[in-house]
């Protein structure tokens, strides 16, 4: 559900367990992560620290628009 209300929130189709681990099966979002951009880069220049710093709170601010708690 909340990924048919979010733009910032990836789609999960499917979730299973075993006795070990909780599985999610969510869709697939093409570009990779944070952590492997700035891996590339190296140093963020201040814009693009200004853009994605304004995206994450933009995220955060919207799951907890929508109720979930976030660590």
């Amino acid at each position: 559900m909340a990924s048919s209300q979010s733009s910032w929130v990836t789609k999960l189709h499917f979730a299973f367990q075993d006795d070990n681990f909780l599985f999610l099966v969510m869709e697939y979002v093409a570009g990779g992560s944070l952590l492997n951009l700035l891996f590339k880069h190296d140093v963020f220049d201040e814009p693009q620290t200004k853009f994605y710093v304004a995206e994450i709170v933009l995220a955060i601010e919207e799951v907890h628009r929508m109720g979930y708690c976030h660590r």
